[in-house]
This record gives structure tokens, sequence and C-alpha cells, in this order.
């Protein structure tokens, strides 16, 4: 039994090895028939093994060229949305000066993306169509990039060893998931990203890619370490684009991006005094004038509460708030605000967008006026004459004023008398309107009447038609009464002058 066992297992390795040897034999008669794969004076057996390697390492010509056609047609389509995105975006920014132009492009971009998509629509002039609406807008670019991807597949299908396919294809997905905020485009080109990095690490822009993807994931620890990475291999890699004996070039708007975009995610983590750092190294190296005032403007961001990120960000909150005309909600938030608040000057500013929320919208005039009082009495006096201590000073005197009107409505003429006296107190717009009202209600004391109309004419240049008038005519009364009739005649004759 053993020996019939044995001789099966035998005959089994047998055939095996013979139906193995035989495949092989075929194969490689199979191969040597077509003499064309073959070059000449290269061995058999080694053009076999180049043969099986190579389809690992590129595709034949044909193959190549007709990736490279679906590239050219996804890029096309890529750079079209990309430059239309930006467009739609830049043109909200109010610093730049060449809006007008922006706004024309965006709607010969826009015309050129309509008839991509349409093709048998009919091509009318941009000049007689209106400005697309932006919704109308992102859903052709997103349409637009969504056919970029197919393409950008198929070059990759055809030629998966091309790495400007894989960089194409990594673009088109990181800028769809921008358009369409779908993050399993960020998560899918990040896993690209990843494979691709496992053999291509002297591309600067694969981490700058990477970095992006985490960002718009808000994964801001690796974005950041992305970004760090991207500048590394850019100052690296800088001495091969130039000869040996020269110095390395870095490109200056390149390293600009990686360090502002290093400086934002520290900034997102809350670490201030990194990000500060890196916007200002940013800020040295950059020549554009636009790009000094993007990044300023992020430094004194940073900087309203003397770094206290979190806090400018819950203030960026309670204004849009106010710009949703949500106001009681809008005050509670600028309270809650207040207890993280760091500086004297950020409480300042809060307790006054307090004060005039709840005075001239919420109706509590006594808490705004109050608050503001607060906020003026904490001026330092070498400060009271900067243009941010003067909007308070306005702002109290206007409320005082206002309040002082409203008192005297109710007829209650000693409450609005102190209102129109603390108003007067003020050198703000109107106060001449104060010593306006306090001549009228201090008649019965011809002196008090004469100096507050003094005061009055001291803004004559400010004033109405009509003020003028009446306080000449309440200078020819109390002169009149104080027995000095000259004085009094000669306000009559310019009261008359008015009158003619």
């Amino acid at each position: 039994m053993k020996k019939t066992v044995k001789a099966c297992v035998c005959f089994g390795i047998m055939a095996l090895l013979f139906g193995c040897a035989t495949n092989q034999q075929k194969f490689r008669s199979s191969y040597l028939q077509n003499e064309n794969r073959i070059p000449p004076g290269i061995d058999s057996l080694l053009a076999i093994k180049a043969d099986s390697l190579s389809s690992h390492y590129f595709v034949d010509f044909s193959q190549k060229m007709q990736s490279g056609y679906y590239v050219d047609q996804s890029k096309k389509y890529f750079q079209i949305s990309d430059s239309l995105w930006r467009l739609c975006h830049l043109i909200h920014d109010t610093t730049r000066e060449n809006v007008e132009s922006d706004s024309l492009n965006i709607k010969q971009l826009y015309r050129k993306c309509r008839l991509i998509l349409e093709p048998n629509s009919r091509d009318n002039n941009q000049c007689e169509q209106p400005f697309p609406e932006f919704s109308d807008v992102r859903s052709s670019i997103e349409e637009l990039l969504k056919q970029a991807k197919e393409d950008a597949k198929k070059a990759r299908y055809i030629d998966p060893y091309s790495l400007n396919a894989r960089i194409n294809y990594i673009e088109i997905l990181n800028l769809l998931g921008k358009v369409s905020d779908e993050d399993d485009c960020f998560k899918q080109a990040a896993e690209e990203l990843n494979k691709f990095l496992k053999f291509e690490k002297s591309q600067h822009k694969i981490y700058a890619l990477l970095a992006e993807c985490h960002y718009s994931l808000k994964k801001w620890e690796d974005a950041y370490s992305n970004f760090k990475k991207a500048q590394a291999v850019l100052e690296q890699t800088a001495i091969f684009k130039t000869g040996s004996q020269q110095p390395a070039t870095l490109d200056t708007a390149l390293l600009v991006y990686y360090l502002e975009q290093q400086g934002d995610t520290r900034a997102k983590m809350y670490d201030d005094s990194s990000a500060l750092n890196l916007l200002n190294q940013a800020l040295q190296l950059t020549e554009s004038l636009q790009k000094r005032r993007q990044i300023q403007n992020y430094i004194d961001w940073i900087n309203w509460d003397d770094g206290n990120i979190r806090a400018v960000e819950r203030r960026d909150y309670c204004y849009k708030l106010l710009r949703e005309n949500r106001f009681k909600k809008a005050s509670k938030e600028f309270k809650k605000l207040l207890k993280i608040l760091q500086t004297r000057r950020t409480r300042n500013q809060i307790n006054w967008k307090i004060a005039t929320i709840n005075f001239e919208v919420l109706n509590n005039k006594n808490d705004g006026i109050k608050r503001l009082f607060d906020v003026v009495k904490d001026i330092p006096p070498e400060n009271r004459a900067d243009s941010t201590s003067m909007v308070y000073l306005t702002d109290y005197g206007a409320m005082c004023y206002q309040l002082g009107l409203d008192y005297l409505q109710r007829k209650e003429y000693k409450i609005a008398y102190a209102y129109f006296k603390q108003a007067s107190k003020i050198d703000w717009e109107k106060r001449a309107e104060s010593y306006f009202q306090l001549a009228q209600l201090s008649q019965s004391d011809s002196e008090e009447t004469i100096k507050n109309c003094h005061n009055v004419l001291a803004y004559e240049a400010d004033l109405s038609k009509t003020t003028l008038k009446k306080t000449y005519q309440l200078l020819v009364n109390a002169y009149k009464r104080n027995g000095n009739f000259e004085l009094a005649r000669n306000y009559h004759v310019k009261l008359s002058q008015m009158r003619l």
C-alpha cells in the first residue's frame, strides 16, 4: 500500500515538472517565433526578461501619445476652471485695483466654459450677456471639472507611469473638492499623493498638493508638516536648476506661498507666535504690494487682541451675526467675548459696539450710553485725538444729544439740559447744536444765553441757515434784556439781512 502511494506521488511531481517545462518551452518558442520582438544581437532569454520587466516601466509610444492627448484636454478644462474659480473669489477683494477687468475676464471665461459644455449653443457676444450669478458659475465649473476628471482618468489608465498624468488628475480632484465642497475628493487626492510620494520625493509641488488636501480636510498638523516639507524640497532642489558654478536661485513667489501657508496652519492651531514668525518671514520676502497687504492684514488679524486668536474668531462670528441682522444674539455674544479679551483697547472696542447696538437697535438706551460713557472715561488724554477715540467720542456725543431731545420732547427739561450740557463737552460734529439747545433752555438767564449763543457761532460755518437765524434772534433778545441795545441792534441787522 505504501509503495503504491509513493509511486503516485512521484508520478504527480514528475507530471507537474514536465508540464512546467513544456509550458516554459512553449512560451519561449512562441516568443521566439515573433522575430520582431527580439532586437538583433540580443540573447533571446534576455529579450524575454526585458520585455517582461519593461511592462512595469513604460507603455508603447502610441499609448503615450494617446494618454498625452487626454492630459492636454483635461488640462485645458482645468485651467479654465481654475482661472474662473480664482477670479470669482478675487472680485470680492475691495483692495484690488483691477476689479473691472476681473469682471470682464469672468464673463469671457464663463462664456468659454458654457461653449465647451454646450457646443451646439448659440455663441452670443459676452458684452450682450448679463454678469453671471455665482451659483451658475460654480455649477459650470463643477461640470467642466468632472469632464476634466474623466479625461484625466483615461490618461492615467492608458499610461499609468506618466507623472504628468498623475499630477494632473490629483490637481483636478483637489480643485473639484473646493468647488463642490466634498471631502471625498480631497481624501481621494490625498490617497493618490501618498502613493506618489513612495517613489517620487523630489517635487515640492507634490508635498504642497498633499498639504492643500489636508488643509481642506482641516487636518492642520498634517497640512503644516507637508507645507514645511514642500519648502524644504524647494530649497534643497534649487541647485539642480542652475549650473554647478552658479548660486542656487529660489522661486521667491513659491517660497512666500509655502511660508504664508505654514503661518496660516499654525494660526489654525492657535500657535500665534509661530504663525506671526512665519508670516513676517513671508512679508519680508514678497515684492508684490497686493500680497504684502494681504499678509499684513492677516498679521493684524492675529494681533487684534495681542495674539488671542480664539477671541478674534469669536469677534468675527459676532460681526457675522450683525450682517445677518441678528442684533439681540450679537449683543449677547459680544458680552461673552468681553470675558476672554486680554487688552484694554479691544475691551473698549467691543463695549462701544455693544453700546451702539443697544442704543440704536435694541432700544436699550440707558445701557448703551452708560457703557459708552465708561469707554470714553477710559480713553487716555494723549489718545483722545486718534481716529478710534474720535469715533467713540462722536458716538457718545450723539447719544447724549439724542437723549436730550427725547427728554425735551417729554418736557423733562432738567434731564434734557444735563444731556445737552454733556454733549457740548465733547468735540464732535454737532457740538454747535448742543450749545444751541442749551441757549434755548437757558433763556431765563440772559448771560448764560449769550455765552451759549457765542459758542454756537464759533461753528458758524457748520450751521444751517435756520439755526443761525434762531441764534441771532436769541442774542437780540438776550442783549435787549441786559440793556445792551447797541449789540442787540447789531444782531438785529444781521438777522434782517438774512431775511432779505
